[in-house]
């Protein structure tokens, strides 16, 4: 982004250009922990351990009334995702014997499910075409 320009009209030069930077006050961890919370007595790094990091992931995964960990796999737009899907299942299938104690449930969020499901009724109901489309052939050509 180009620096902002400033035009001052002053009675000694009639134009002049100033380049304007936007400067943050904070920009550090140590500058939040010195902000002041209550009066001029008590600061932010006085109360908290004030750190960079990223957001807590917090309700993503509650399972019953227990907290769990939701493990999200992205796919390229372009990706199969049967094939994706099947991946991350036989790769749970092969990391869960290290895993003791730990439950994996992959089937609360899964689209492939909905592609299986729909070329499951897909199926169903071009075999029911089939029959019906020789049934009635048959009752043309019964004469």
């Amino acid at each position: 982004m180009p620096p902002l320009r400033a035009r001052v009209d002053s009675s000694t030069r009639p134009t002049s250009a100033w380049g304007v930077r936007h400067v943050l006050p904070i920009v550090l961890p140590e500058g939040l922990s010195k902000v002041t919370v209550q009066g001029k007595d008590l600061r932010l790094g006085d109360v908290v351990e004030v750190v960079e990091s990223h957001q807590p992931l917090i309700g993503d995964a509650i399972v019953g009334n227990d907290g769990g960990v939701m493990l999200v796999v992205e796919k390229f737009p372009w990706a199969n995702t049967l094939d994706v899907s099947l991946g991350v299942e036989e790769t749970l299938a092969r990391i869960k014997p290290g895993l003791p104690g730990i439950e994996i449930d992959h089937e609360i969020f899964r689209p492939a499910t909905f592609i299986e499901m729909s070329i499951d009724n897909l199926t169903t109901a071009f075999l029911i075409g089939c029959v019906l489309v020789i049934l009635i052939l048959g009752a043309f050509l019964w004469e």
